[in-house]
């Protein structure tokens, strides 16, 4: 499933956002970008042999890919995530607040 929301503000402005991040989700390995916890930036294309779900937050001005759930594939439980980052119920779920908005 696929969610799209847009964030509405002034062309020009520069806004620092804080989200927080709570759920029970499988891990999925990501290659070429940078991991700090359950939290990726950036790297290639997931590879889609790999049957793991994808989370992942895209970001259009500036461009940037963000990936929720970084660990490791193929582990045969769901871990529980919460963490906060600024810059349907299947077994699964990852719940995305905005706790901030700043000009």
């Amino acid at each position: 499933m696929t969610t799209t929301a847009t964030a509405g503000g002034s062309s020009g402005t520069i806004y620092d956002v804080v989200l927080r991040f709570r759920g029970v989700i499988e891990q999925r390995t990501y290659e070429g970008g940078t991991q700090e916890g359950s939290w990726y930036v950036g790297g290639s294309a997931p590879s889609m042999s790999d049957t793991y779900n994808i989370y992942s937050l895209n970001i259009s001005s500036p461009p940037q890919q963000y990936y929720l759930n970084a660990g490791t594939s193929g582990l045969t439980y769901c871990s529980g995530v919460d963490y906060t980052e600024s810059d349907a119920y299947d077994g699964q779920f990852l719940q995305m607040d905005v706790i901030s908005v700043t000009e």
